[in-house]
């Protein structure tokens, strides 16, 4: 390995490398053992449902061996566009246990994109809301689906007689009687290898075309254990963890949490929708809780809720962001309120999860993402691909056990962003600072020119959040005749009394010149993605 300087900065109890296969060599393999071992102990509590280990086990293994009956090939897609809910834990499992590849995919996507992701991965089945199959049906015949499972998040997992009668047009079956029929058939173990993709990731998309990133058995079980390093100190003192979990399971970040969850033996709180701050409050007051993910959004959201005081935070001992940047009011504030610092850290679906994060038990660098996990390498280079030193400005540029296997038919767009020695190339401008931190200056795509200096978003965006009335920002680039592009920001304020001229004031008194926004447009709200990533494609800046 390169030289990593932040290893001096690591937590005394955490390792500077992981073995990710010491103890499984495939996601299935994990599945027993740690079904087997936790047994009755509760795996997820979602609404007023709970479900156990020995639940998981069962309910994973009978739609792993429905599945095998319908003779899909090794490694055939199976496509799950489900919510958090138990109803995607067990569908995701159990494609990965019958040996198939797990293909995450947005349920709130309208018909058209539903059937463009499909497509593109080849999928051959499908697990879907049953809400969703009248909207998506006249469209499957141009895709390489000929098997649905249709979920209705109201009805009970556990099969009841009957259940087998539940088909539908010959193609579809509902939930309960798929788990019918796998509980009657014969599941065979997967002869999977470490190296094979389990898991067919799409990008976010909102930088260009969604790609789907393949996830190996390794490069996961890498992530997993590349967090259960980082976090189980902070939580070696709670006998079982619970984990709250708010963003979609279906982006990689959560995803990653249900797996070390599952590494944990922890409890996964499953929280439906974070958009609704009440309900989500209302869950979070129901019992302790240890460990929440979220963004800037998600935290900055429950803070204006009135309830937010209602909850006992005194249990959180981890709260982690990523997506976007946390914004340091928004950090401040939480901190103020909750006694539990915010973590902030870095990923991708090229990197099944995570690169960095701030270590929760050790020094949090506000402003920083924190130093890279074990047996990870970051280097910053510049536009001929050479190393820069600390502290400038570059490309970041990852190495590690977690890098995924390349984009899925896409050979040539895999080779574009990989260098010859192994290091994927994010698309992403930062540094690594004094103490081997990394800071993210954002997309290289988002980076502004003006009048031949380099603009960054994230730079502008923490003066203007700075005023009390702005709730929300964001600067984008747009073209200028004169200094070939120019800074525009957008902001939600927080009440009619935020003016123009003041903002221009304070901007006059924070940047110099060139840095300070030229047209400033007031918004009701800031366009996101389904977990709450900035669009800012839709705000003026360049595609």
């Amino acid at each position: 390995m390169n030289n990593r300087p932040w290893l001096k900065w690591y937590p005394p109890q955490v390792p500077h490398d992981i073995e990710p296969l010491k103890d499984h060599q495939t996601l299935a393999d994990f599945f027993n053992a740690s079904f087997n071992h936790l047994g009755d102990r509760t795996a997820i509590r979602h609404e007023n449902s709970e479900y156990s280990y020995s639940n998981l086990d069962s309910l994973s293994l009978a739609i792993a061996a429905y599945l095998q009956t319908l003779g899909l090939s090794a490694g055939a897609r199976v496509a799950v566009a489900l919510p958090n809910s138990p109803h995607y834990v067990v569908a995701a499992i159990g494609v990965i246990r019958a040996g198939l590849v797990l293909v995450n995919v947005n349920p709130a996507y309208t018909a058209r994109e539903f059937l463009l992701q499909v497509t593109d991965a080849g999928a051959e089945a499908s697990i879907l809301l049953e809400s969703q199959f009248d909207a998506v049906k006249d469209g499957l015949s141009q895709t390489q689906i000929r098997h649905l499972i249709l979920c209705n998040l109201r009805t009970d997992l556990k099969p009841k007689p009957g259940d087998l009668l539940a088909h539908r047009d010959g193609t579809a079956v509902d939930m309960p009687a798929a788990l019918s029929l796998g509980m009657s058939a014969i599941y065979s173990p997967p002869n999977s290898a470490n190296s094979d993709t389990a898991v067919l990731q799409y990008t976010g998309g909102t930088t260009g075309v969604s790609k789907g990133a393949m996830l190996s058995h390794e490069s996961l079980l890498a992530n997993t254990a590349q967090n259960f390093a980082w976090f189980q100190p902070a939580l070696a003192e709670v006998p079982v963890p619970v984990i709250a979990c708010a963003l979609p399971l279906y982006h990689i970040v959560s995803f990653i949490t249900l797996l070390a969850s599952i590494k944990l033996g922890g409890i996964l709180l499953l929280i439906s929708d974070p958009r609704d701050s009440a309900k989500m409050l209302s869950k979070l007051k129901e019992a302790p809780f240890h460990m929440l993910p979220g963004i800037n959004t998600l935290f900055s959201n429950l803070m204006n809720d009135p309830d937010f005081g209602t909850v006992d935070w005194s249990h959180l001992k981890i709260a982690t962001a990523g997506g976007m940047s946390t914004q340091r009011p928004v950090a401040a504030r939480w901190f103020e309120r909750t006694g539990c610092a915010i973590s902030e850290g870095y990923g991708l679906s090229e990197t099944s999860g995570t690169v960095s994060c701030n270590p929760p038990h050790g020094a949090i660098r506000q402003g920083t993402v924190g130093p890279p996990a074990p047996s990870t390498e970051v280097m910053i280079l510049d536009e001929k691909f050479q190393a820069l030193p600390l502290g400038e400005i570059g490309q970041i540029a990852v190495r590690g056990p977690q890098l995924f296997k390349g984009y899925w038919r896409r050979e040539a767009e895999t080779a574009r962003f990989m260098t010859k020695d192994g290091f994927f190339l994010t698309g992403d401008l930062g540094r690594i600072d004094e103490q081997g931190y990394l800071c993210i200056s954002g997309r290289e795509k988002e980076m502004m020119l003006v009048s031949g200096f380099n603009v960054y978003p994230s730079e502008i965006e923490a003066v203007a959040i700075e005023m009390e009335l702005v709730l929300e920002c964001a600067a984008v680039g747009i073209p200028d005749e004169i200094t070939g592009e120019a800074v525009k920001l957008v902001v939600v304020p927080r009440s009619d009394a935020l003016t123009e001229e003041s903002i221009r004031q304070h901007m006059k008194a924070n940047l110099t010149a060139y840095k300070r926004p030229k047209v400033i447009e007031f918004r009701e709200k800031l366009p996101r993605s389904a977990v709450g990533k900035l669009l800012r494609s839709s705000l003026g800046a360049p595609l």
